[in-house]
Parts: C-alpha cells; structure tokens; sequence
C-alpha cells in the first residue's frame, strides 16, 4: 500500500464523510496528498491557494474549492494563515447517487451564493450536532454533488492521459519518499526507484507540488520528528534519528526552518505542559 494514498477509515461506514476544520500558515504548509473520494474546502479566514495536480486557484473567504478525484493538491496559505473547513464526501456516497467522480472533472474554485449556501448547512449540521444531523447531512450533501454536477461539471477533464501519466509519476515518488524517508535516502536512489531522470523528475515534481523534492521530503521529516517529540515518546537525538536526519546540528536547522522552532524548544513545550497537566 502507498502511504502517501491518505486513507479514510471512519469507524461509522453508515456516515460516509470525513469532516475538520484546518489551518495553514506560511510555515506550516499542507504537505500533498491524494484520494479517490471528492473533497471540498470552504474557506473562511485569509487569502490562499489551492494546488491540485497542476492547477494553482487563488482562494479568499467564502471561496468552496473542488478538488477532484485522484488529483495530488494541497493548500498553501498566502499570508499569515489561511482556515478552511474540509469535507471529504467518501466514493461509496458518490457511487450510491450514480455520480461517478471519479470519471468527472469540476471548477476548482466555486463562489456562488447557492454552492456556499449548501455548504454552509452541511457545517452548521455537523457542528450542531442535534438530532438527524446525520441525515440531514446527506440529503444536502447529496443536494450539492448534483448542484455541482449540473453546474459545474467540465468536460475532458479526465481525459488528459498525459497529465494522468505524469501525476502517477509523481505519487510513485512521493510513495517512495514515505516509504522511505527514515533512511538516508538521496535523490538518485528515488528517481532510480521510479525510473526516471532526476532532471525530468525534479521538473514534474515541482510542476505538481511547487516544491523540490528534497524540500519535500525534509519537510516531512521533520512533521515525523514534531509528531515524536509531541508526543513524548522521544527526545532530540532519537527524533532526529528516527526521521532519518541522525546529524543533530543540521536536524535542528532543518528542524527550525520547516517547523518555526528549535527542536529543543519544541521538547519544553511538550514537558512544560506535562508539568501544567500534573
């Protein structure tokens, strides 16, 4: 299985919808994931982008962006921070309503009043949490996949076999790099793994992500790494090990570029709070 393919178990199949609010900062960007289902996002606080496959969509509050299915995106904030609500509508629902998205390509970024309004009250359900939410959730989540579909739906888009090819490209890389990442593992062993040139691939890489590859997997060393030291379970040295930068120097440089803080810095935290919680 391919990690970098986020999956989403949720432990009710009888409600088929992943739901959170996110935010992304200048130093924390969303690191470029992807799916089968289709995931909308309703922005609600500053100025951002989302990058789906190769499309860059500016979005602003009020914005609904459509990604589509099996595209590789993630968002980037354009200030300080960019919020958003995410609902992932799970394939099966999709599939139930014989609306194969999957097949289908929409409008990255929606802003119509009926589209926001959808929105809107599929959040309200969710946060309210009150009696038939849930069935009330599907029948306005079902009401807006066939707004979405009669509006907004374009034609062609899965049609590009060669952004198809390449998209599939990067993802096998991306994989390798999760796979991987707590080994020394250098540019030419990736690109040698999925077969293909550096220059070709670090060209399509940074088309698809608006990053190089080692930024990419440095970044996620070092999310691996804050996970660890959040959690308690290591220190500096073993987090720095564990994420596959063992050098303790050059971990905490990397450490503070990607993250906004010293690894060291980060430890206190997670013991201050300890001794607060105790």
């Amino acid at each position: 299985m391919n990690i970098f393919y986020e999956t989403h178990q949720d432990p009710d199949s009888a409600f088929p919808f992943t739901f959170h609010l996110d935010t992304v900062t200048v130093k924390e960007a969303e690191q470029a994931h992807w799916h089968e289902s289709l995931e909308l996002l309703y922005f609600i606080e500053g100025d951002g982008f989302v990058l789906s496959d190769t499309e860059k969509s500016a979005v602003s509050p009020g914005d609904l962006a459509v990604v589509n299915s099996g595209n590789l995106h993630n968002v980037v904030s354009a200030g300080r921070q960019c919020r958003y609500y995410c609902l992932i509508i799970d394939k099966s629902f999709s599939d139930e309503l014989e609306i194969p998205v999957d097949k289908l390509h929409f409008s990255p970024v929606i802003s119509d009043k009926t589209a926001q309004s959808l929105m809107e009250g599929i959040i309200r359900e969710i946060l309210g949490n009150d009696h038939y939410y849930r069935q009330a959730v599907k029948a306005a989540a079902a009401e807006l996949l066939v707004y979405l579909c009669r509006v907004y739906s374009l034609s062609g888009g899965s049609s590009d076999r060669n952004g198809t090819r390449k998209s599939k490209i990067v993802k096998k890389g991306i994989g390798v790099m999760r796979r991987r990442f707590q080994e020394t593992l250098s540019l030419e062993e990736i690109c040698g793994e999925i077969g293909y040139s550096k220059y070709y691939f670090c060209h399509l890489f940074r088309e698809y992500t608006g990053k190089s590859v080692m930024d990419y997997l440095q970044r996620y060393r070092c999310g691996y790494a804050r996970s660890l030291l959040r959690s308690g379970i290591c220190n500096v040295q073993e987090s720095a090990r564990s994420c596959g930068i063992p050098n303790l120097s050059h971990f905490s440089k990397l450490y503070k570029r990607y993250i906004g803080i010293s690894p060291k810095d980060e430890n206190k935290v997670k013991i201050n709070n300890q001794l607060f919680i105790n």
